[in-house]
């Protein structure tokens, strides 16, 4: 979700122009601009307990679902302690949010960072909004899900660290 946060406030403040000289770049890994998969509501009713395993599922790719076990048992918890209430404003917030009409207002390069499989941001989303923002370009970690840092943390770092000397 903070993906999203950023890119909305950066459209809503630096669209058009008046970038501060050191705003010259922005990272934006597993994001979309429209929520595609409506099943996330459905835990409206059961609960977010009953989301753990098709949240797990969307945002890890199968071969560290299998192997991590203590990695899946935290973010398990973290979801597990998740108030319902919470849970749907952060789904409801991401449905909100269509801007791939706007992105190309961007006057940024942005990297966007895509886990190939990805059950919350499709690759070809990803590949999409760097399409519509000048000078931007889309990285697929192979294989990886939703949160690239966790599953992949040197080739996102060695992917940020390269996007910073480019911009830099």
């Amino acid at each position: 979700m903070g993906s999203l946060v950023v890119l909305a406030a950066v459209r809503r403040r630096w669209c058009g122009g008046g970038i501060p000289a050191r705003k010259v770049g922005l990272v934006s890994q597993s994001v979309q601009p429209i929520l595609l998969n409506g099943s996330w509501v459905a835990s409206r009713s059961a609960g977010t307990f009953q989301a753990v395993n098709p949240t797990l599922e969307r945002w890890f790719a199968a071969d560290i679902r299998a192997h991590d076990h203590a990695l899946m048992q935290r973010m398990a918890e973290i979801i597990r302690t998740t108030s319902l209430a919470g849970y749907v404003s952060c789904v409801n917030a991401i449905k909100a949010m269509a801007m791939h009409d706007q992105l190309h207002r961007l006057h940024m390069p942005v990297l966007y960072l895509a886990g190939a499989q990805d059950g919350g941001a499709p690759v070809s989303e990803m590949q999409a909004m760097a399409q519509e923002v000048k000078g931007s370009r889309c990285e697929v970690l192979d294989p990886c899900g939703h949160i690239s840092p966790m599953q992949r943390p040197q080739d996102f770092v060695r992917l940020l660290s390269a996007f910073a000397a480019q911009i830099g």
